[in-house]
């Protein structure tokens, strides 16, 4: 054991978490089953639409470098979608909707964190209230009925690329890019 971790190279495998083997073990699996689904258009698909789950870990990992964790993701999500997708504002731009999803994320975000840090209430206990409660908000407004389609701007985003990769997916690249310089060179990190 002791000449395993004298080598370097054995050292650093030994440093990357479980959960990257196993995503390889599953791709793998994937692979073997299914051949057809590795190909590039299904694989550009897929990390399209793990975006908004990638830029909502993003954040997360802003929130768990301060030990601490947010519930509401999920709800300010789905309340921004509901914005976006029900005809609420008509005619919007997309400029419109990305100040209103900066906007309600900001002002949910004071609200936690006033609760969270001056009213010394369990970070657990605010955001799963929090997600609840935005929740029963957007079941409320929608009358449970399922949203309209999103406005045509948003597909048209959604489809462009930009040298073969698709648009969303280099915007989330640039927000990783800039998470990682948050974290790595600033007081922050």
């Amino acid at each position: 054991m002791a000449a395993v971790l004298a080598n370097p190279i054995a050292r650093r495998l030994l440093r990357i978490p479980p959960s990257y083997f196993v995503f390889l073990v599953l791709l793998a699996t994937l692979w073997i089953a299914r051949p057809n689904m590795l190909n590039l258009n299904i694989m550009g698909i897929f990390v399209r639409q793990i975006v908004p789950l990638g830029i909502l870990v993003l954040g997360q990992l802003v929130v768990m470098r301060v030990k601490s964790i947010d519930l509401s993701g999920g709800g300010i999500i789905l309340l921004i979608n509901y914005f976006i997708s029900s005809g609420t504002f008509p005619g919007a731009s997309m400029p419109f909707f990305v100040v209103l999803a900066l906007a309600t994320g900001l002002a949910i975000g004071l609200f936690n964190g006033f609760m969270i840090g001056s009213r010394r209430v369990s970070a657990v206990i605010v955001t799963l209230a929090v997600s609840i409660i935005l929740v029963g908000l957007v079941q409320f407004l929608s009358s449970g009925n399922p949203p309209g389609d999103v406005p045509k701007l948003f597909n048209d985003f959604y489809n462009t690329k930009f040298l073969s990769v698709p648009t969303p997916v280099l915007f989330w690249v640039l927000l990783t890019a800039l998470v990682w310089l948050l974290l790595s060179r600033t007081v922050f990190g």
